[in-house]
């Protein structure tokens, strides 16, 4: 059986990883901004990033914000 805390630990480790949340997260602005905007892109991208932003210190507050608002 799967503990639940276990993919929320690997989701903030992997987010912690060599800033993946601000790549997301700025990956996610490309396409949003694309000449033709691919919205399901955007918001693949940005899923995990806010997801991850309720684990304390997760992701940095800057990109957590960044994240929301786009």
């Amino acid at each position: 059986m799967l503990d639940a805390a276990q993919p929320a630990v690997t989701a903030q480790e992997g987010l912690l990883a060599s800033d993946s949340a601000d790549k997301a997260v700025d990956a996610a602005q490309r396409a949003y901004d694309d000449a033709v905007p691919d919205y399901a892109e955007a918001v693949l991208l940005l899923d995990p990033v806010v997801s991850a932003s309720s684990i304390p210190a997760a992701v940095p507050a800057e990109t957590e914000q960044w994240a929301c608002a786009l």
